[in-house]
């Protein structure tokens, strides 16, 4: 069943010696259908990814904010919303101006991206410290599922991703030996 609003896409089909996509649009109680030919299959895709961006709304970063504001009104301390903020930036920055679906599948891409420092930094291509890419994924995480709660996502995408290193246990000293 359709709520009023939306939007399904269909195809591409093969149609003659072209692509076909079928757009049906729900607004108002009204219902449109929309044709559309194109000479390739890429530019098929090109025009489905397009309208399913404009028809998702919600953009990453407008989730993340969305986020952050409801740790906030649950009496967050300040510091650990920005550090939130910061581990989210830290793995969702690539896609921060594209629609929330385009996290889906992509939670394991993300979080391996997230263990190396990013082109531009001062220690660029060089591994992170375990402890600061594993808590960046325990807040994806959190973020995934908050999402999947306010219908954003169907399934949390960092839900199944393991995590990789070990965390340094106490004054950064070896473990002791206990034999």
């Amino acid at each position: 069943m359709q709520r009023d609003g939306d939007t399904k896409i269909y195809g591409p089909y093969e149609y003659f010696n072209q692509f076909r996509v079928h757009v049906v649009t729900r607004r108002g109680g009204k219902r449109t259908t929309l044709y559309q030919t194109f000479a390739t299959r890429d530019l098929a895709d090109a025009f489905i990814a397009g309208a399913r961006d404009e028809a998702q709304g919600v953009t990453v970063e407008q989730a993340v904010d969305r986020f952050l504001a409801w740790k906030r009104e649950r009496d967050w301390a300040e510091s650990s919303v920005e550090s939130a903020e910061d581990r989210l930036a830290m793995i969702l920055g690539p896609l921060m101006q594209r629609p929330v679906r385009a996290v889906v599948g992509r939670g394991a891409e993300l979080y391996v991206q997230a263990r190396v420092y990013p082109k531009g930094h001062r220690q660029e291509g060089k591994s992170r410290a375990a402890d600061t890419h594993q808590n960046a994924l325990a807040v994806a995480e959190d973020w995934g599922a908050w999402c999947v709660k306010q219908r954003m996502l169907r399934a949390n995408p960092f839900a199944e991703v393991e995590a990789v290193g070990r965390k340094v246990e106490g004054r950064g000293q070896a473990a002791p030996d206990r034999r």
